[in-house]
C-alpha cells in the first residue's frame, strides 16, 4: 500500500509539473468583430453611401499570442494578428493588406522592461486612440479619422501606417504611473542610405488623471503630401475623469519636409448613462502650405455604445464633416462589436 501511495504521489507531482509547463506556454487566440449598418457620406462626396461596413468602433481582428516563464524575472513572448473584414470575409483593412498587419512580433519581458522585434503598433498611434472617447474607430472618431485616414481635405496629417514593420519597439516598467516607450524601423535599403522611422510616447496613468506625450519622424512611408519625403510630428493628450463624466483633449502639430503644416485640436468625452457611454468627440485641423492657409476641417461625432455584456456592445453614432469650400457631409451608423 504504501508503494501504491508513493507512486501516487509521484505521478501526481509529475501531472502538476507536465500541466504547469504546458499552462506557461500556452497559445491563446483571442480577437473582436464588428460590424455596422449605416450611410456615409464624408464632406466633399457627391452622395451618400449605403453600407454594410466592418469596423464601426474597432477594426476586427483575430490574433494568436503565447507567453513563456524563463525564470529568474525573464519571460518569452510572441504575437500574430491579423485585420479581418467582417462583411466581406476577407483578410486585411484593404486588398494587399499583410496579412499578419496588426501585429507580427517576438520578443523578451524583465524587470528592466520588454522588447519586441517584428511589425509593432507604433507608441504614437497608441497615445492618439488613448485620448479620445471614441477611441480607436477610424469610422465615427474625428480625432482618428484627422490624423490617419485620408480625406477632401488631401492625405492624412500623419504619415505612415499605425504599426510599422522591420521594428524594435521597448517598452519601460511601470514606475509612478509613467509608462514609455521607443521604437524603432530600419529601411532596410541597400548601402545602409540611414532611411528609417522612429518614435516614443510618455504616458502617465493615476487614479482620475492622465497623459500622454508622443512624438515621431517618419521617413519611410507612401508618397508624402505635395512630394514631402519626410515628416516630423508631436501630440500632446490629456484626459480626466469627474465621475459624471471623464474629458479629453490633444493637440497635434505635423511639419513635413516641403513647409507643408498641420495644426490639428481635439476634444472628447465619454459619459456613463444606463448600461454603457455616450461618446462626443470633435476636432479641428488647420492645413498650412509655405505659411500660407490652405484649407480647415472640422468633423464632430455624437453616439451611444451600449455594453450587453463584458464582451458584447451594440452602439449608434452619428457624424459632421466639413472641408472648407465643400459640401457638408453627415454619416450615422448601427453596429455590434463582439469580443472573444
Amino acid at each position: 500500500m504504501r508503494k501504491i501511495r508513493y507512486a501516487a504521489a509521484a505521478a501526481g507531482i509529475l501531472a502538476c509539473q507536465i500541466f504547469g509547463a504546458h499552462a506557461q506556454s500556452a497559445v491563446t487566440l483571442y480577437g473582436l468583430a464588428d460590424v455596422f449598418a449605416g450611410s456615409l457620406k464624408p464632406s466633399g462626396a457627391p452622395a451618400h453611401t449605403a453600407a454594410l461596413h466592418n469596423g464601426g468602433m474597432t477594426t476586427s481582428y483575430f490574433g494568436l499570442r503565447g507567453r513563456e516563464d524563463l525564470g529568474g524575472g525573464l519571460a518569452a513572448f510572441f504575437a500574430l494578428e491579423s485585420y479581418v473584414r467582417v462583411d466581406q470575409g476577407a483578410s486585411g483593412r484593404f486588398n494587399g493588406d499583410p496579412l499578419f498587419a496588426r501585429g507580427a512580433y517576438v520578443g523578451m519581458d524583465s524587470r528592466v522592461g520588454k522588447i519586441a522585434l517584428g511589425r509593432n503598433a507604433n507608441p504614437y498611434f497608441v497615445s492618439t486612440l488613448s485620448f479620445n472617447a471614441f477611441r480607436d474607430s477610424f469610422t465615427f472618431s474625428p480625432m482618428m479619422l484627422h490624423t490617419f485616414i485620408a480625406s477632401a481635405l488631401g492625405k492624412p496629417s500623419i504619415q505612415g501606417d499605425t504599426a510599422w514593420s522591420n521594428s524594435m519597439l521597448y517598452t519601460t516598467p511601470s514606475l509612478g504611473g509613467f509608462t514609455g516607450n521607443v521604437i524603432y524601423a530600419l529601411g532596410e535599403s541597400p548601402g545602409h542610405a540611414g532611411q528609417a522611422n522612429y518614435g516614443a510616447n510618455l504616458t502617465y496613468a493615476g487614479g482620475k488623471f492622465g497623459a500622454t506625450l508622443a512624438a515621431q519622424y517618419v521617413a519611410i512611408a507612401p508618397v508624402l503630401n505635395n512630394g514631402a519625403t519626410t515628416q516630423k510630428a508631436i501630440q500632446g493628450g490629456i484626459s480626466y475623469d469627474f465621475t459624471v463624466t471623464r474629458l479629453f483633449a490633444q493637440l497635434q502639430y505635423a511639419s513635413s519636409n516641403n513647409a507643408l503644416r498641420d495644426h490639428t485640436y481635439a476634444l472628447s468625452a465619454s459619459t456613463p448613462v444606463g448600461a454603457g457611454n455616450v461618446l462626443i468627440a470633435w476636432a479641428h485641423t488647420a492645413r498650412r502650405f509655405g505659411g500660407a492657409e490652405v484649407r480647415r476641417r472640422n468633423t464632430a461625432a455624437i453616439g451611444y455604445d451600449h455594453y450587453l455584456s463584458r464582451r458584447t456592445d451594440v452602439y449608434i453614432h452619428y457624424m459632421y464633416d466639413k472641408v472648407s469650400g465643400l459640401g457638408t457631409g453627415n454619416s450615422v451608423g448601427l453596429g455590434i462589436r463582439h469580443r472573444f
